[in-house]
């Protein structure tokens, strides 16, 4: 359990399934991204800098890693960067309703511990602070850990866990 792991109270969850992304992303009206260098994808193009997606795009925005210099991690900086940019859309309650895509489809496609009448609490009563951005942060993250391999030969990696302690506790979770 990630409460386990990281020895922080979870009160909420919310899991969104990358493959419903495309729907979520259609739901809000599409995202705008600024992609960091330029790449082909299952037959789309992204340029280098800001650019609309509408939901099959990001998908594949979020999903291509092989020819990103950070491999994964660049990888879940994209999912990062989507994520935090439908999250940028939900400040508008407008968008909430965007055609036959309600809030409700939204809901339905994310797996969670909140109720509907909570989500919309949270969210309606926190729509300001998102004008200051959301903080997201990887851990381990790049220099937490090392490429290793385990006693039968397979390749794994080993965490400093003492960095990743450190970083929770400048995160102010310890």
């Amino acid at each position: 359990q990630v409460k386990e792991l990281l020895g922080v109270p979870i009160d909420y969850y919310a899991v969104i399934n990358m493959g419903v992304l495309e729907k979520v992303v259609n739901a809000v009206g599409g995202v705008t991204v600024d992609n960091p260098f330029a790449f082909t994808y299952e037959g789309h193009h992204f340029k280098k800098g800001k650019q609309h997606l509408n939901g099959a795009n990001a998908l594949k925005y979020s999903r291509m890693r092989y020819d990103d210099p950070n491999g994964d991690y660049g990888r879940q900086k994209r999912q990062q960067q989507v994520m935090q940019a439908v999250m940028k859309q939900l400040k508008n309650p407008l968008n909430l309703f965007n055609g036959p895509e309600a809030l409700g489809k939204v809901y339905s496609l994310t797996s969670t511990n909140m109720s509907m009448t909570e989500m919309l609490d949270l969210g309606l009563s926190n729509a300001g602070s998102f004008k200051k951005g959301i903080n997201s942060q990887t851990i381990p993250s790049d220099g937490d850990w090392i490429d290793s391999y385990d006693l039968y030969g397979g390749q794994g990696i080993e965490i400093d866990f003492d960095t990743y302690q450190a970083k929770l506790k400048e995160l102010g979770f310890r």
